[in-house]
């Protein structure tokens, strides 16, 4: 994948609900993320995000939802390439992190 992200949810108002799927093994090259989420609403939960490799500077999730809210989620071995300075995930907006079970970089 070059120059675009892998995963582009442009979602307006709508809400974006994330349950239960497994996000794996996979690299991002030349400024790009993994996804990035673009929404009035947007809920993670039970998801698992594993062994993501990323060039951008936001991390492995660029949050532009209103409101984020992640829940009973996995984040394990997510790395950065280059100047990536948002960790596991960026957001840019108002946030919940509610019980995440385990971040590890």
């Amino acid at each position: 994948v070059y120059t675009n992200s892998f995963i582009y949810l442009a979602l307006g108002d709508a809400i974006l609900n994330i349950r239960n799927c497994l996000f794996q093994h996979t690299s991002i090259l030349n400024d790009s993320n993994y996804m990035v989420i673009a929404s009035k609403q947007a809920y993670i939960s039970e998801s698992t995000f594993y062994n993501i490799s990323n060039y951008d500077t936001y991390g492995t999730i660029y949050s532009l939802a209103e409101n984020l809210v992640v829940s009973n989620s996995f984040f394990a071995n997510n790395s950065g390439y280059n100047l990536v300075s948002g960790g596991c995930i960026f957001v840019g907006t108002t946030v919940n992190l509610d019980r995440i079970i385990e971040i590890s970089l």
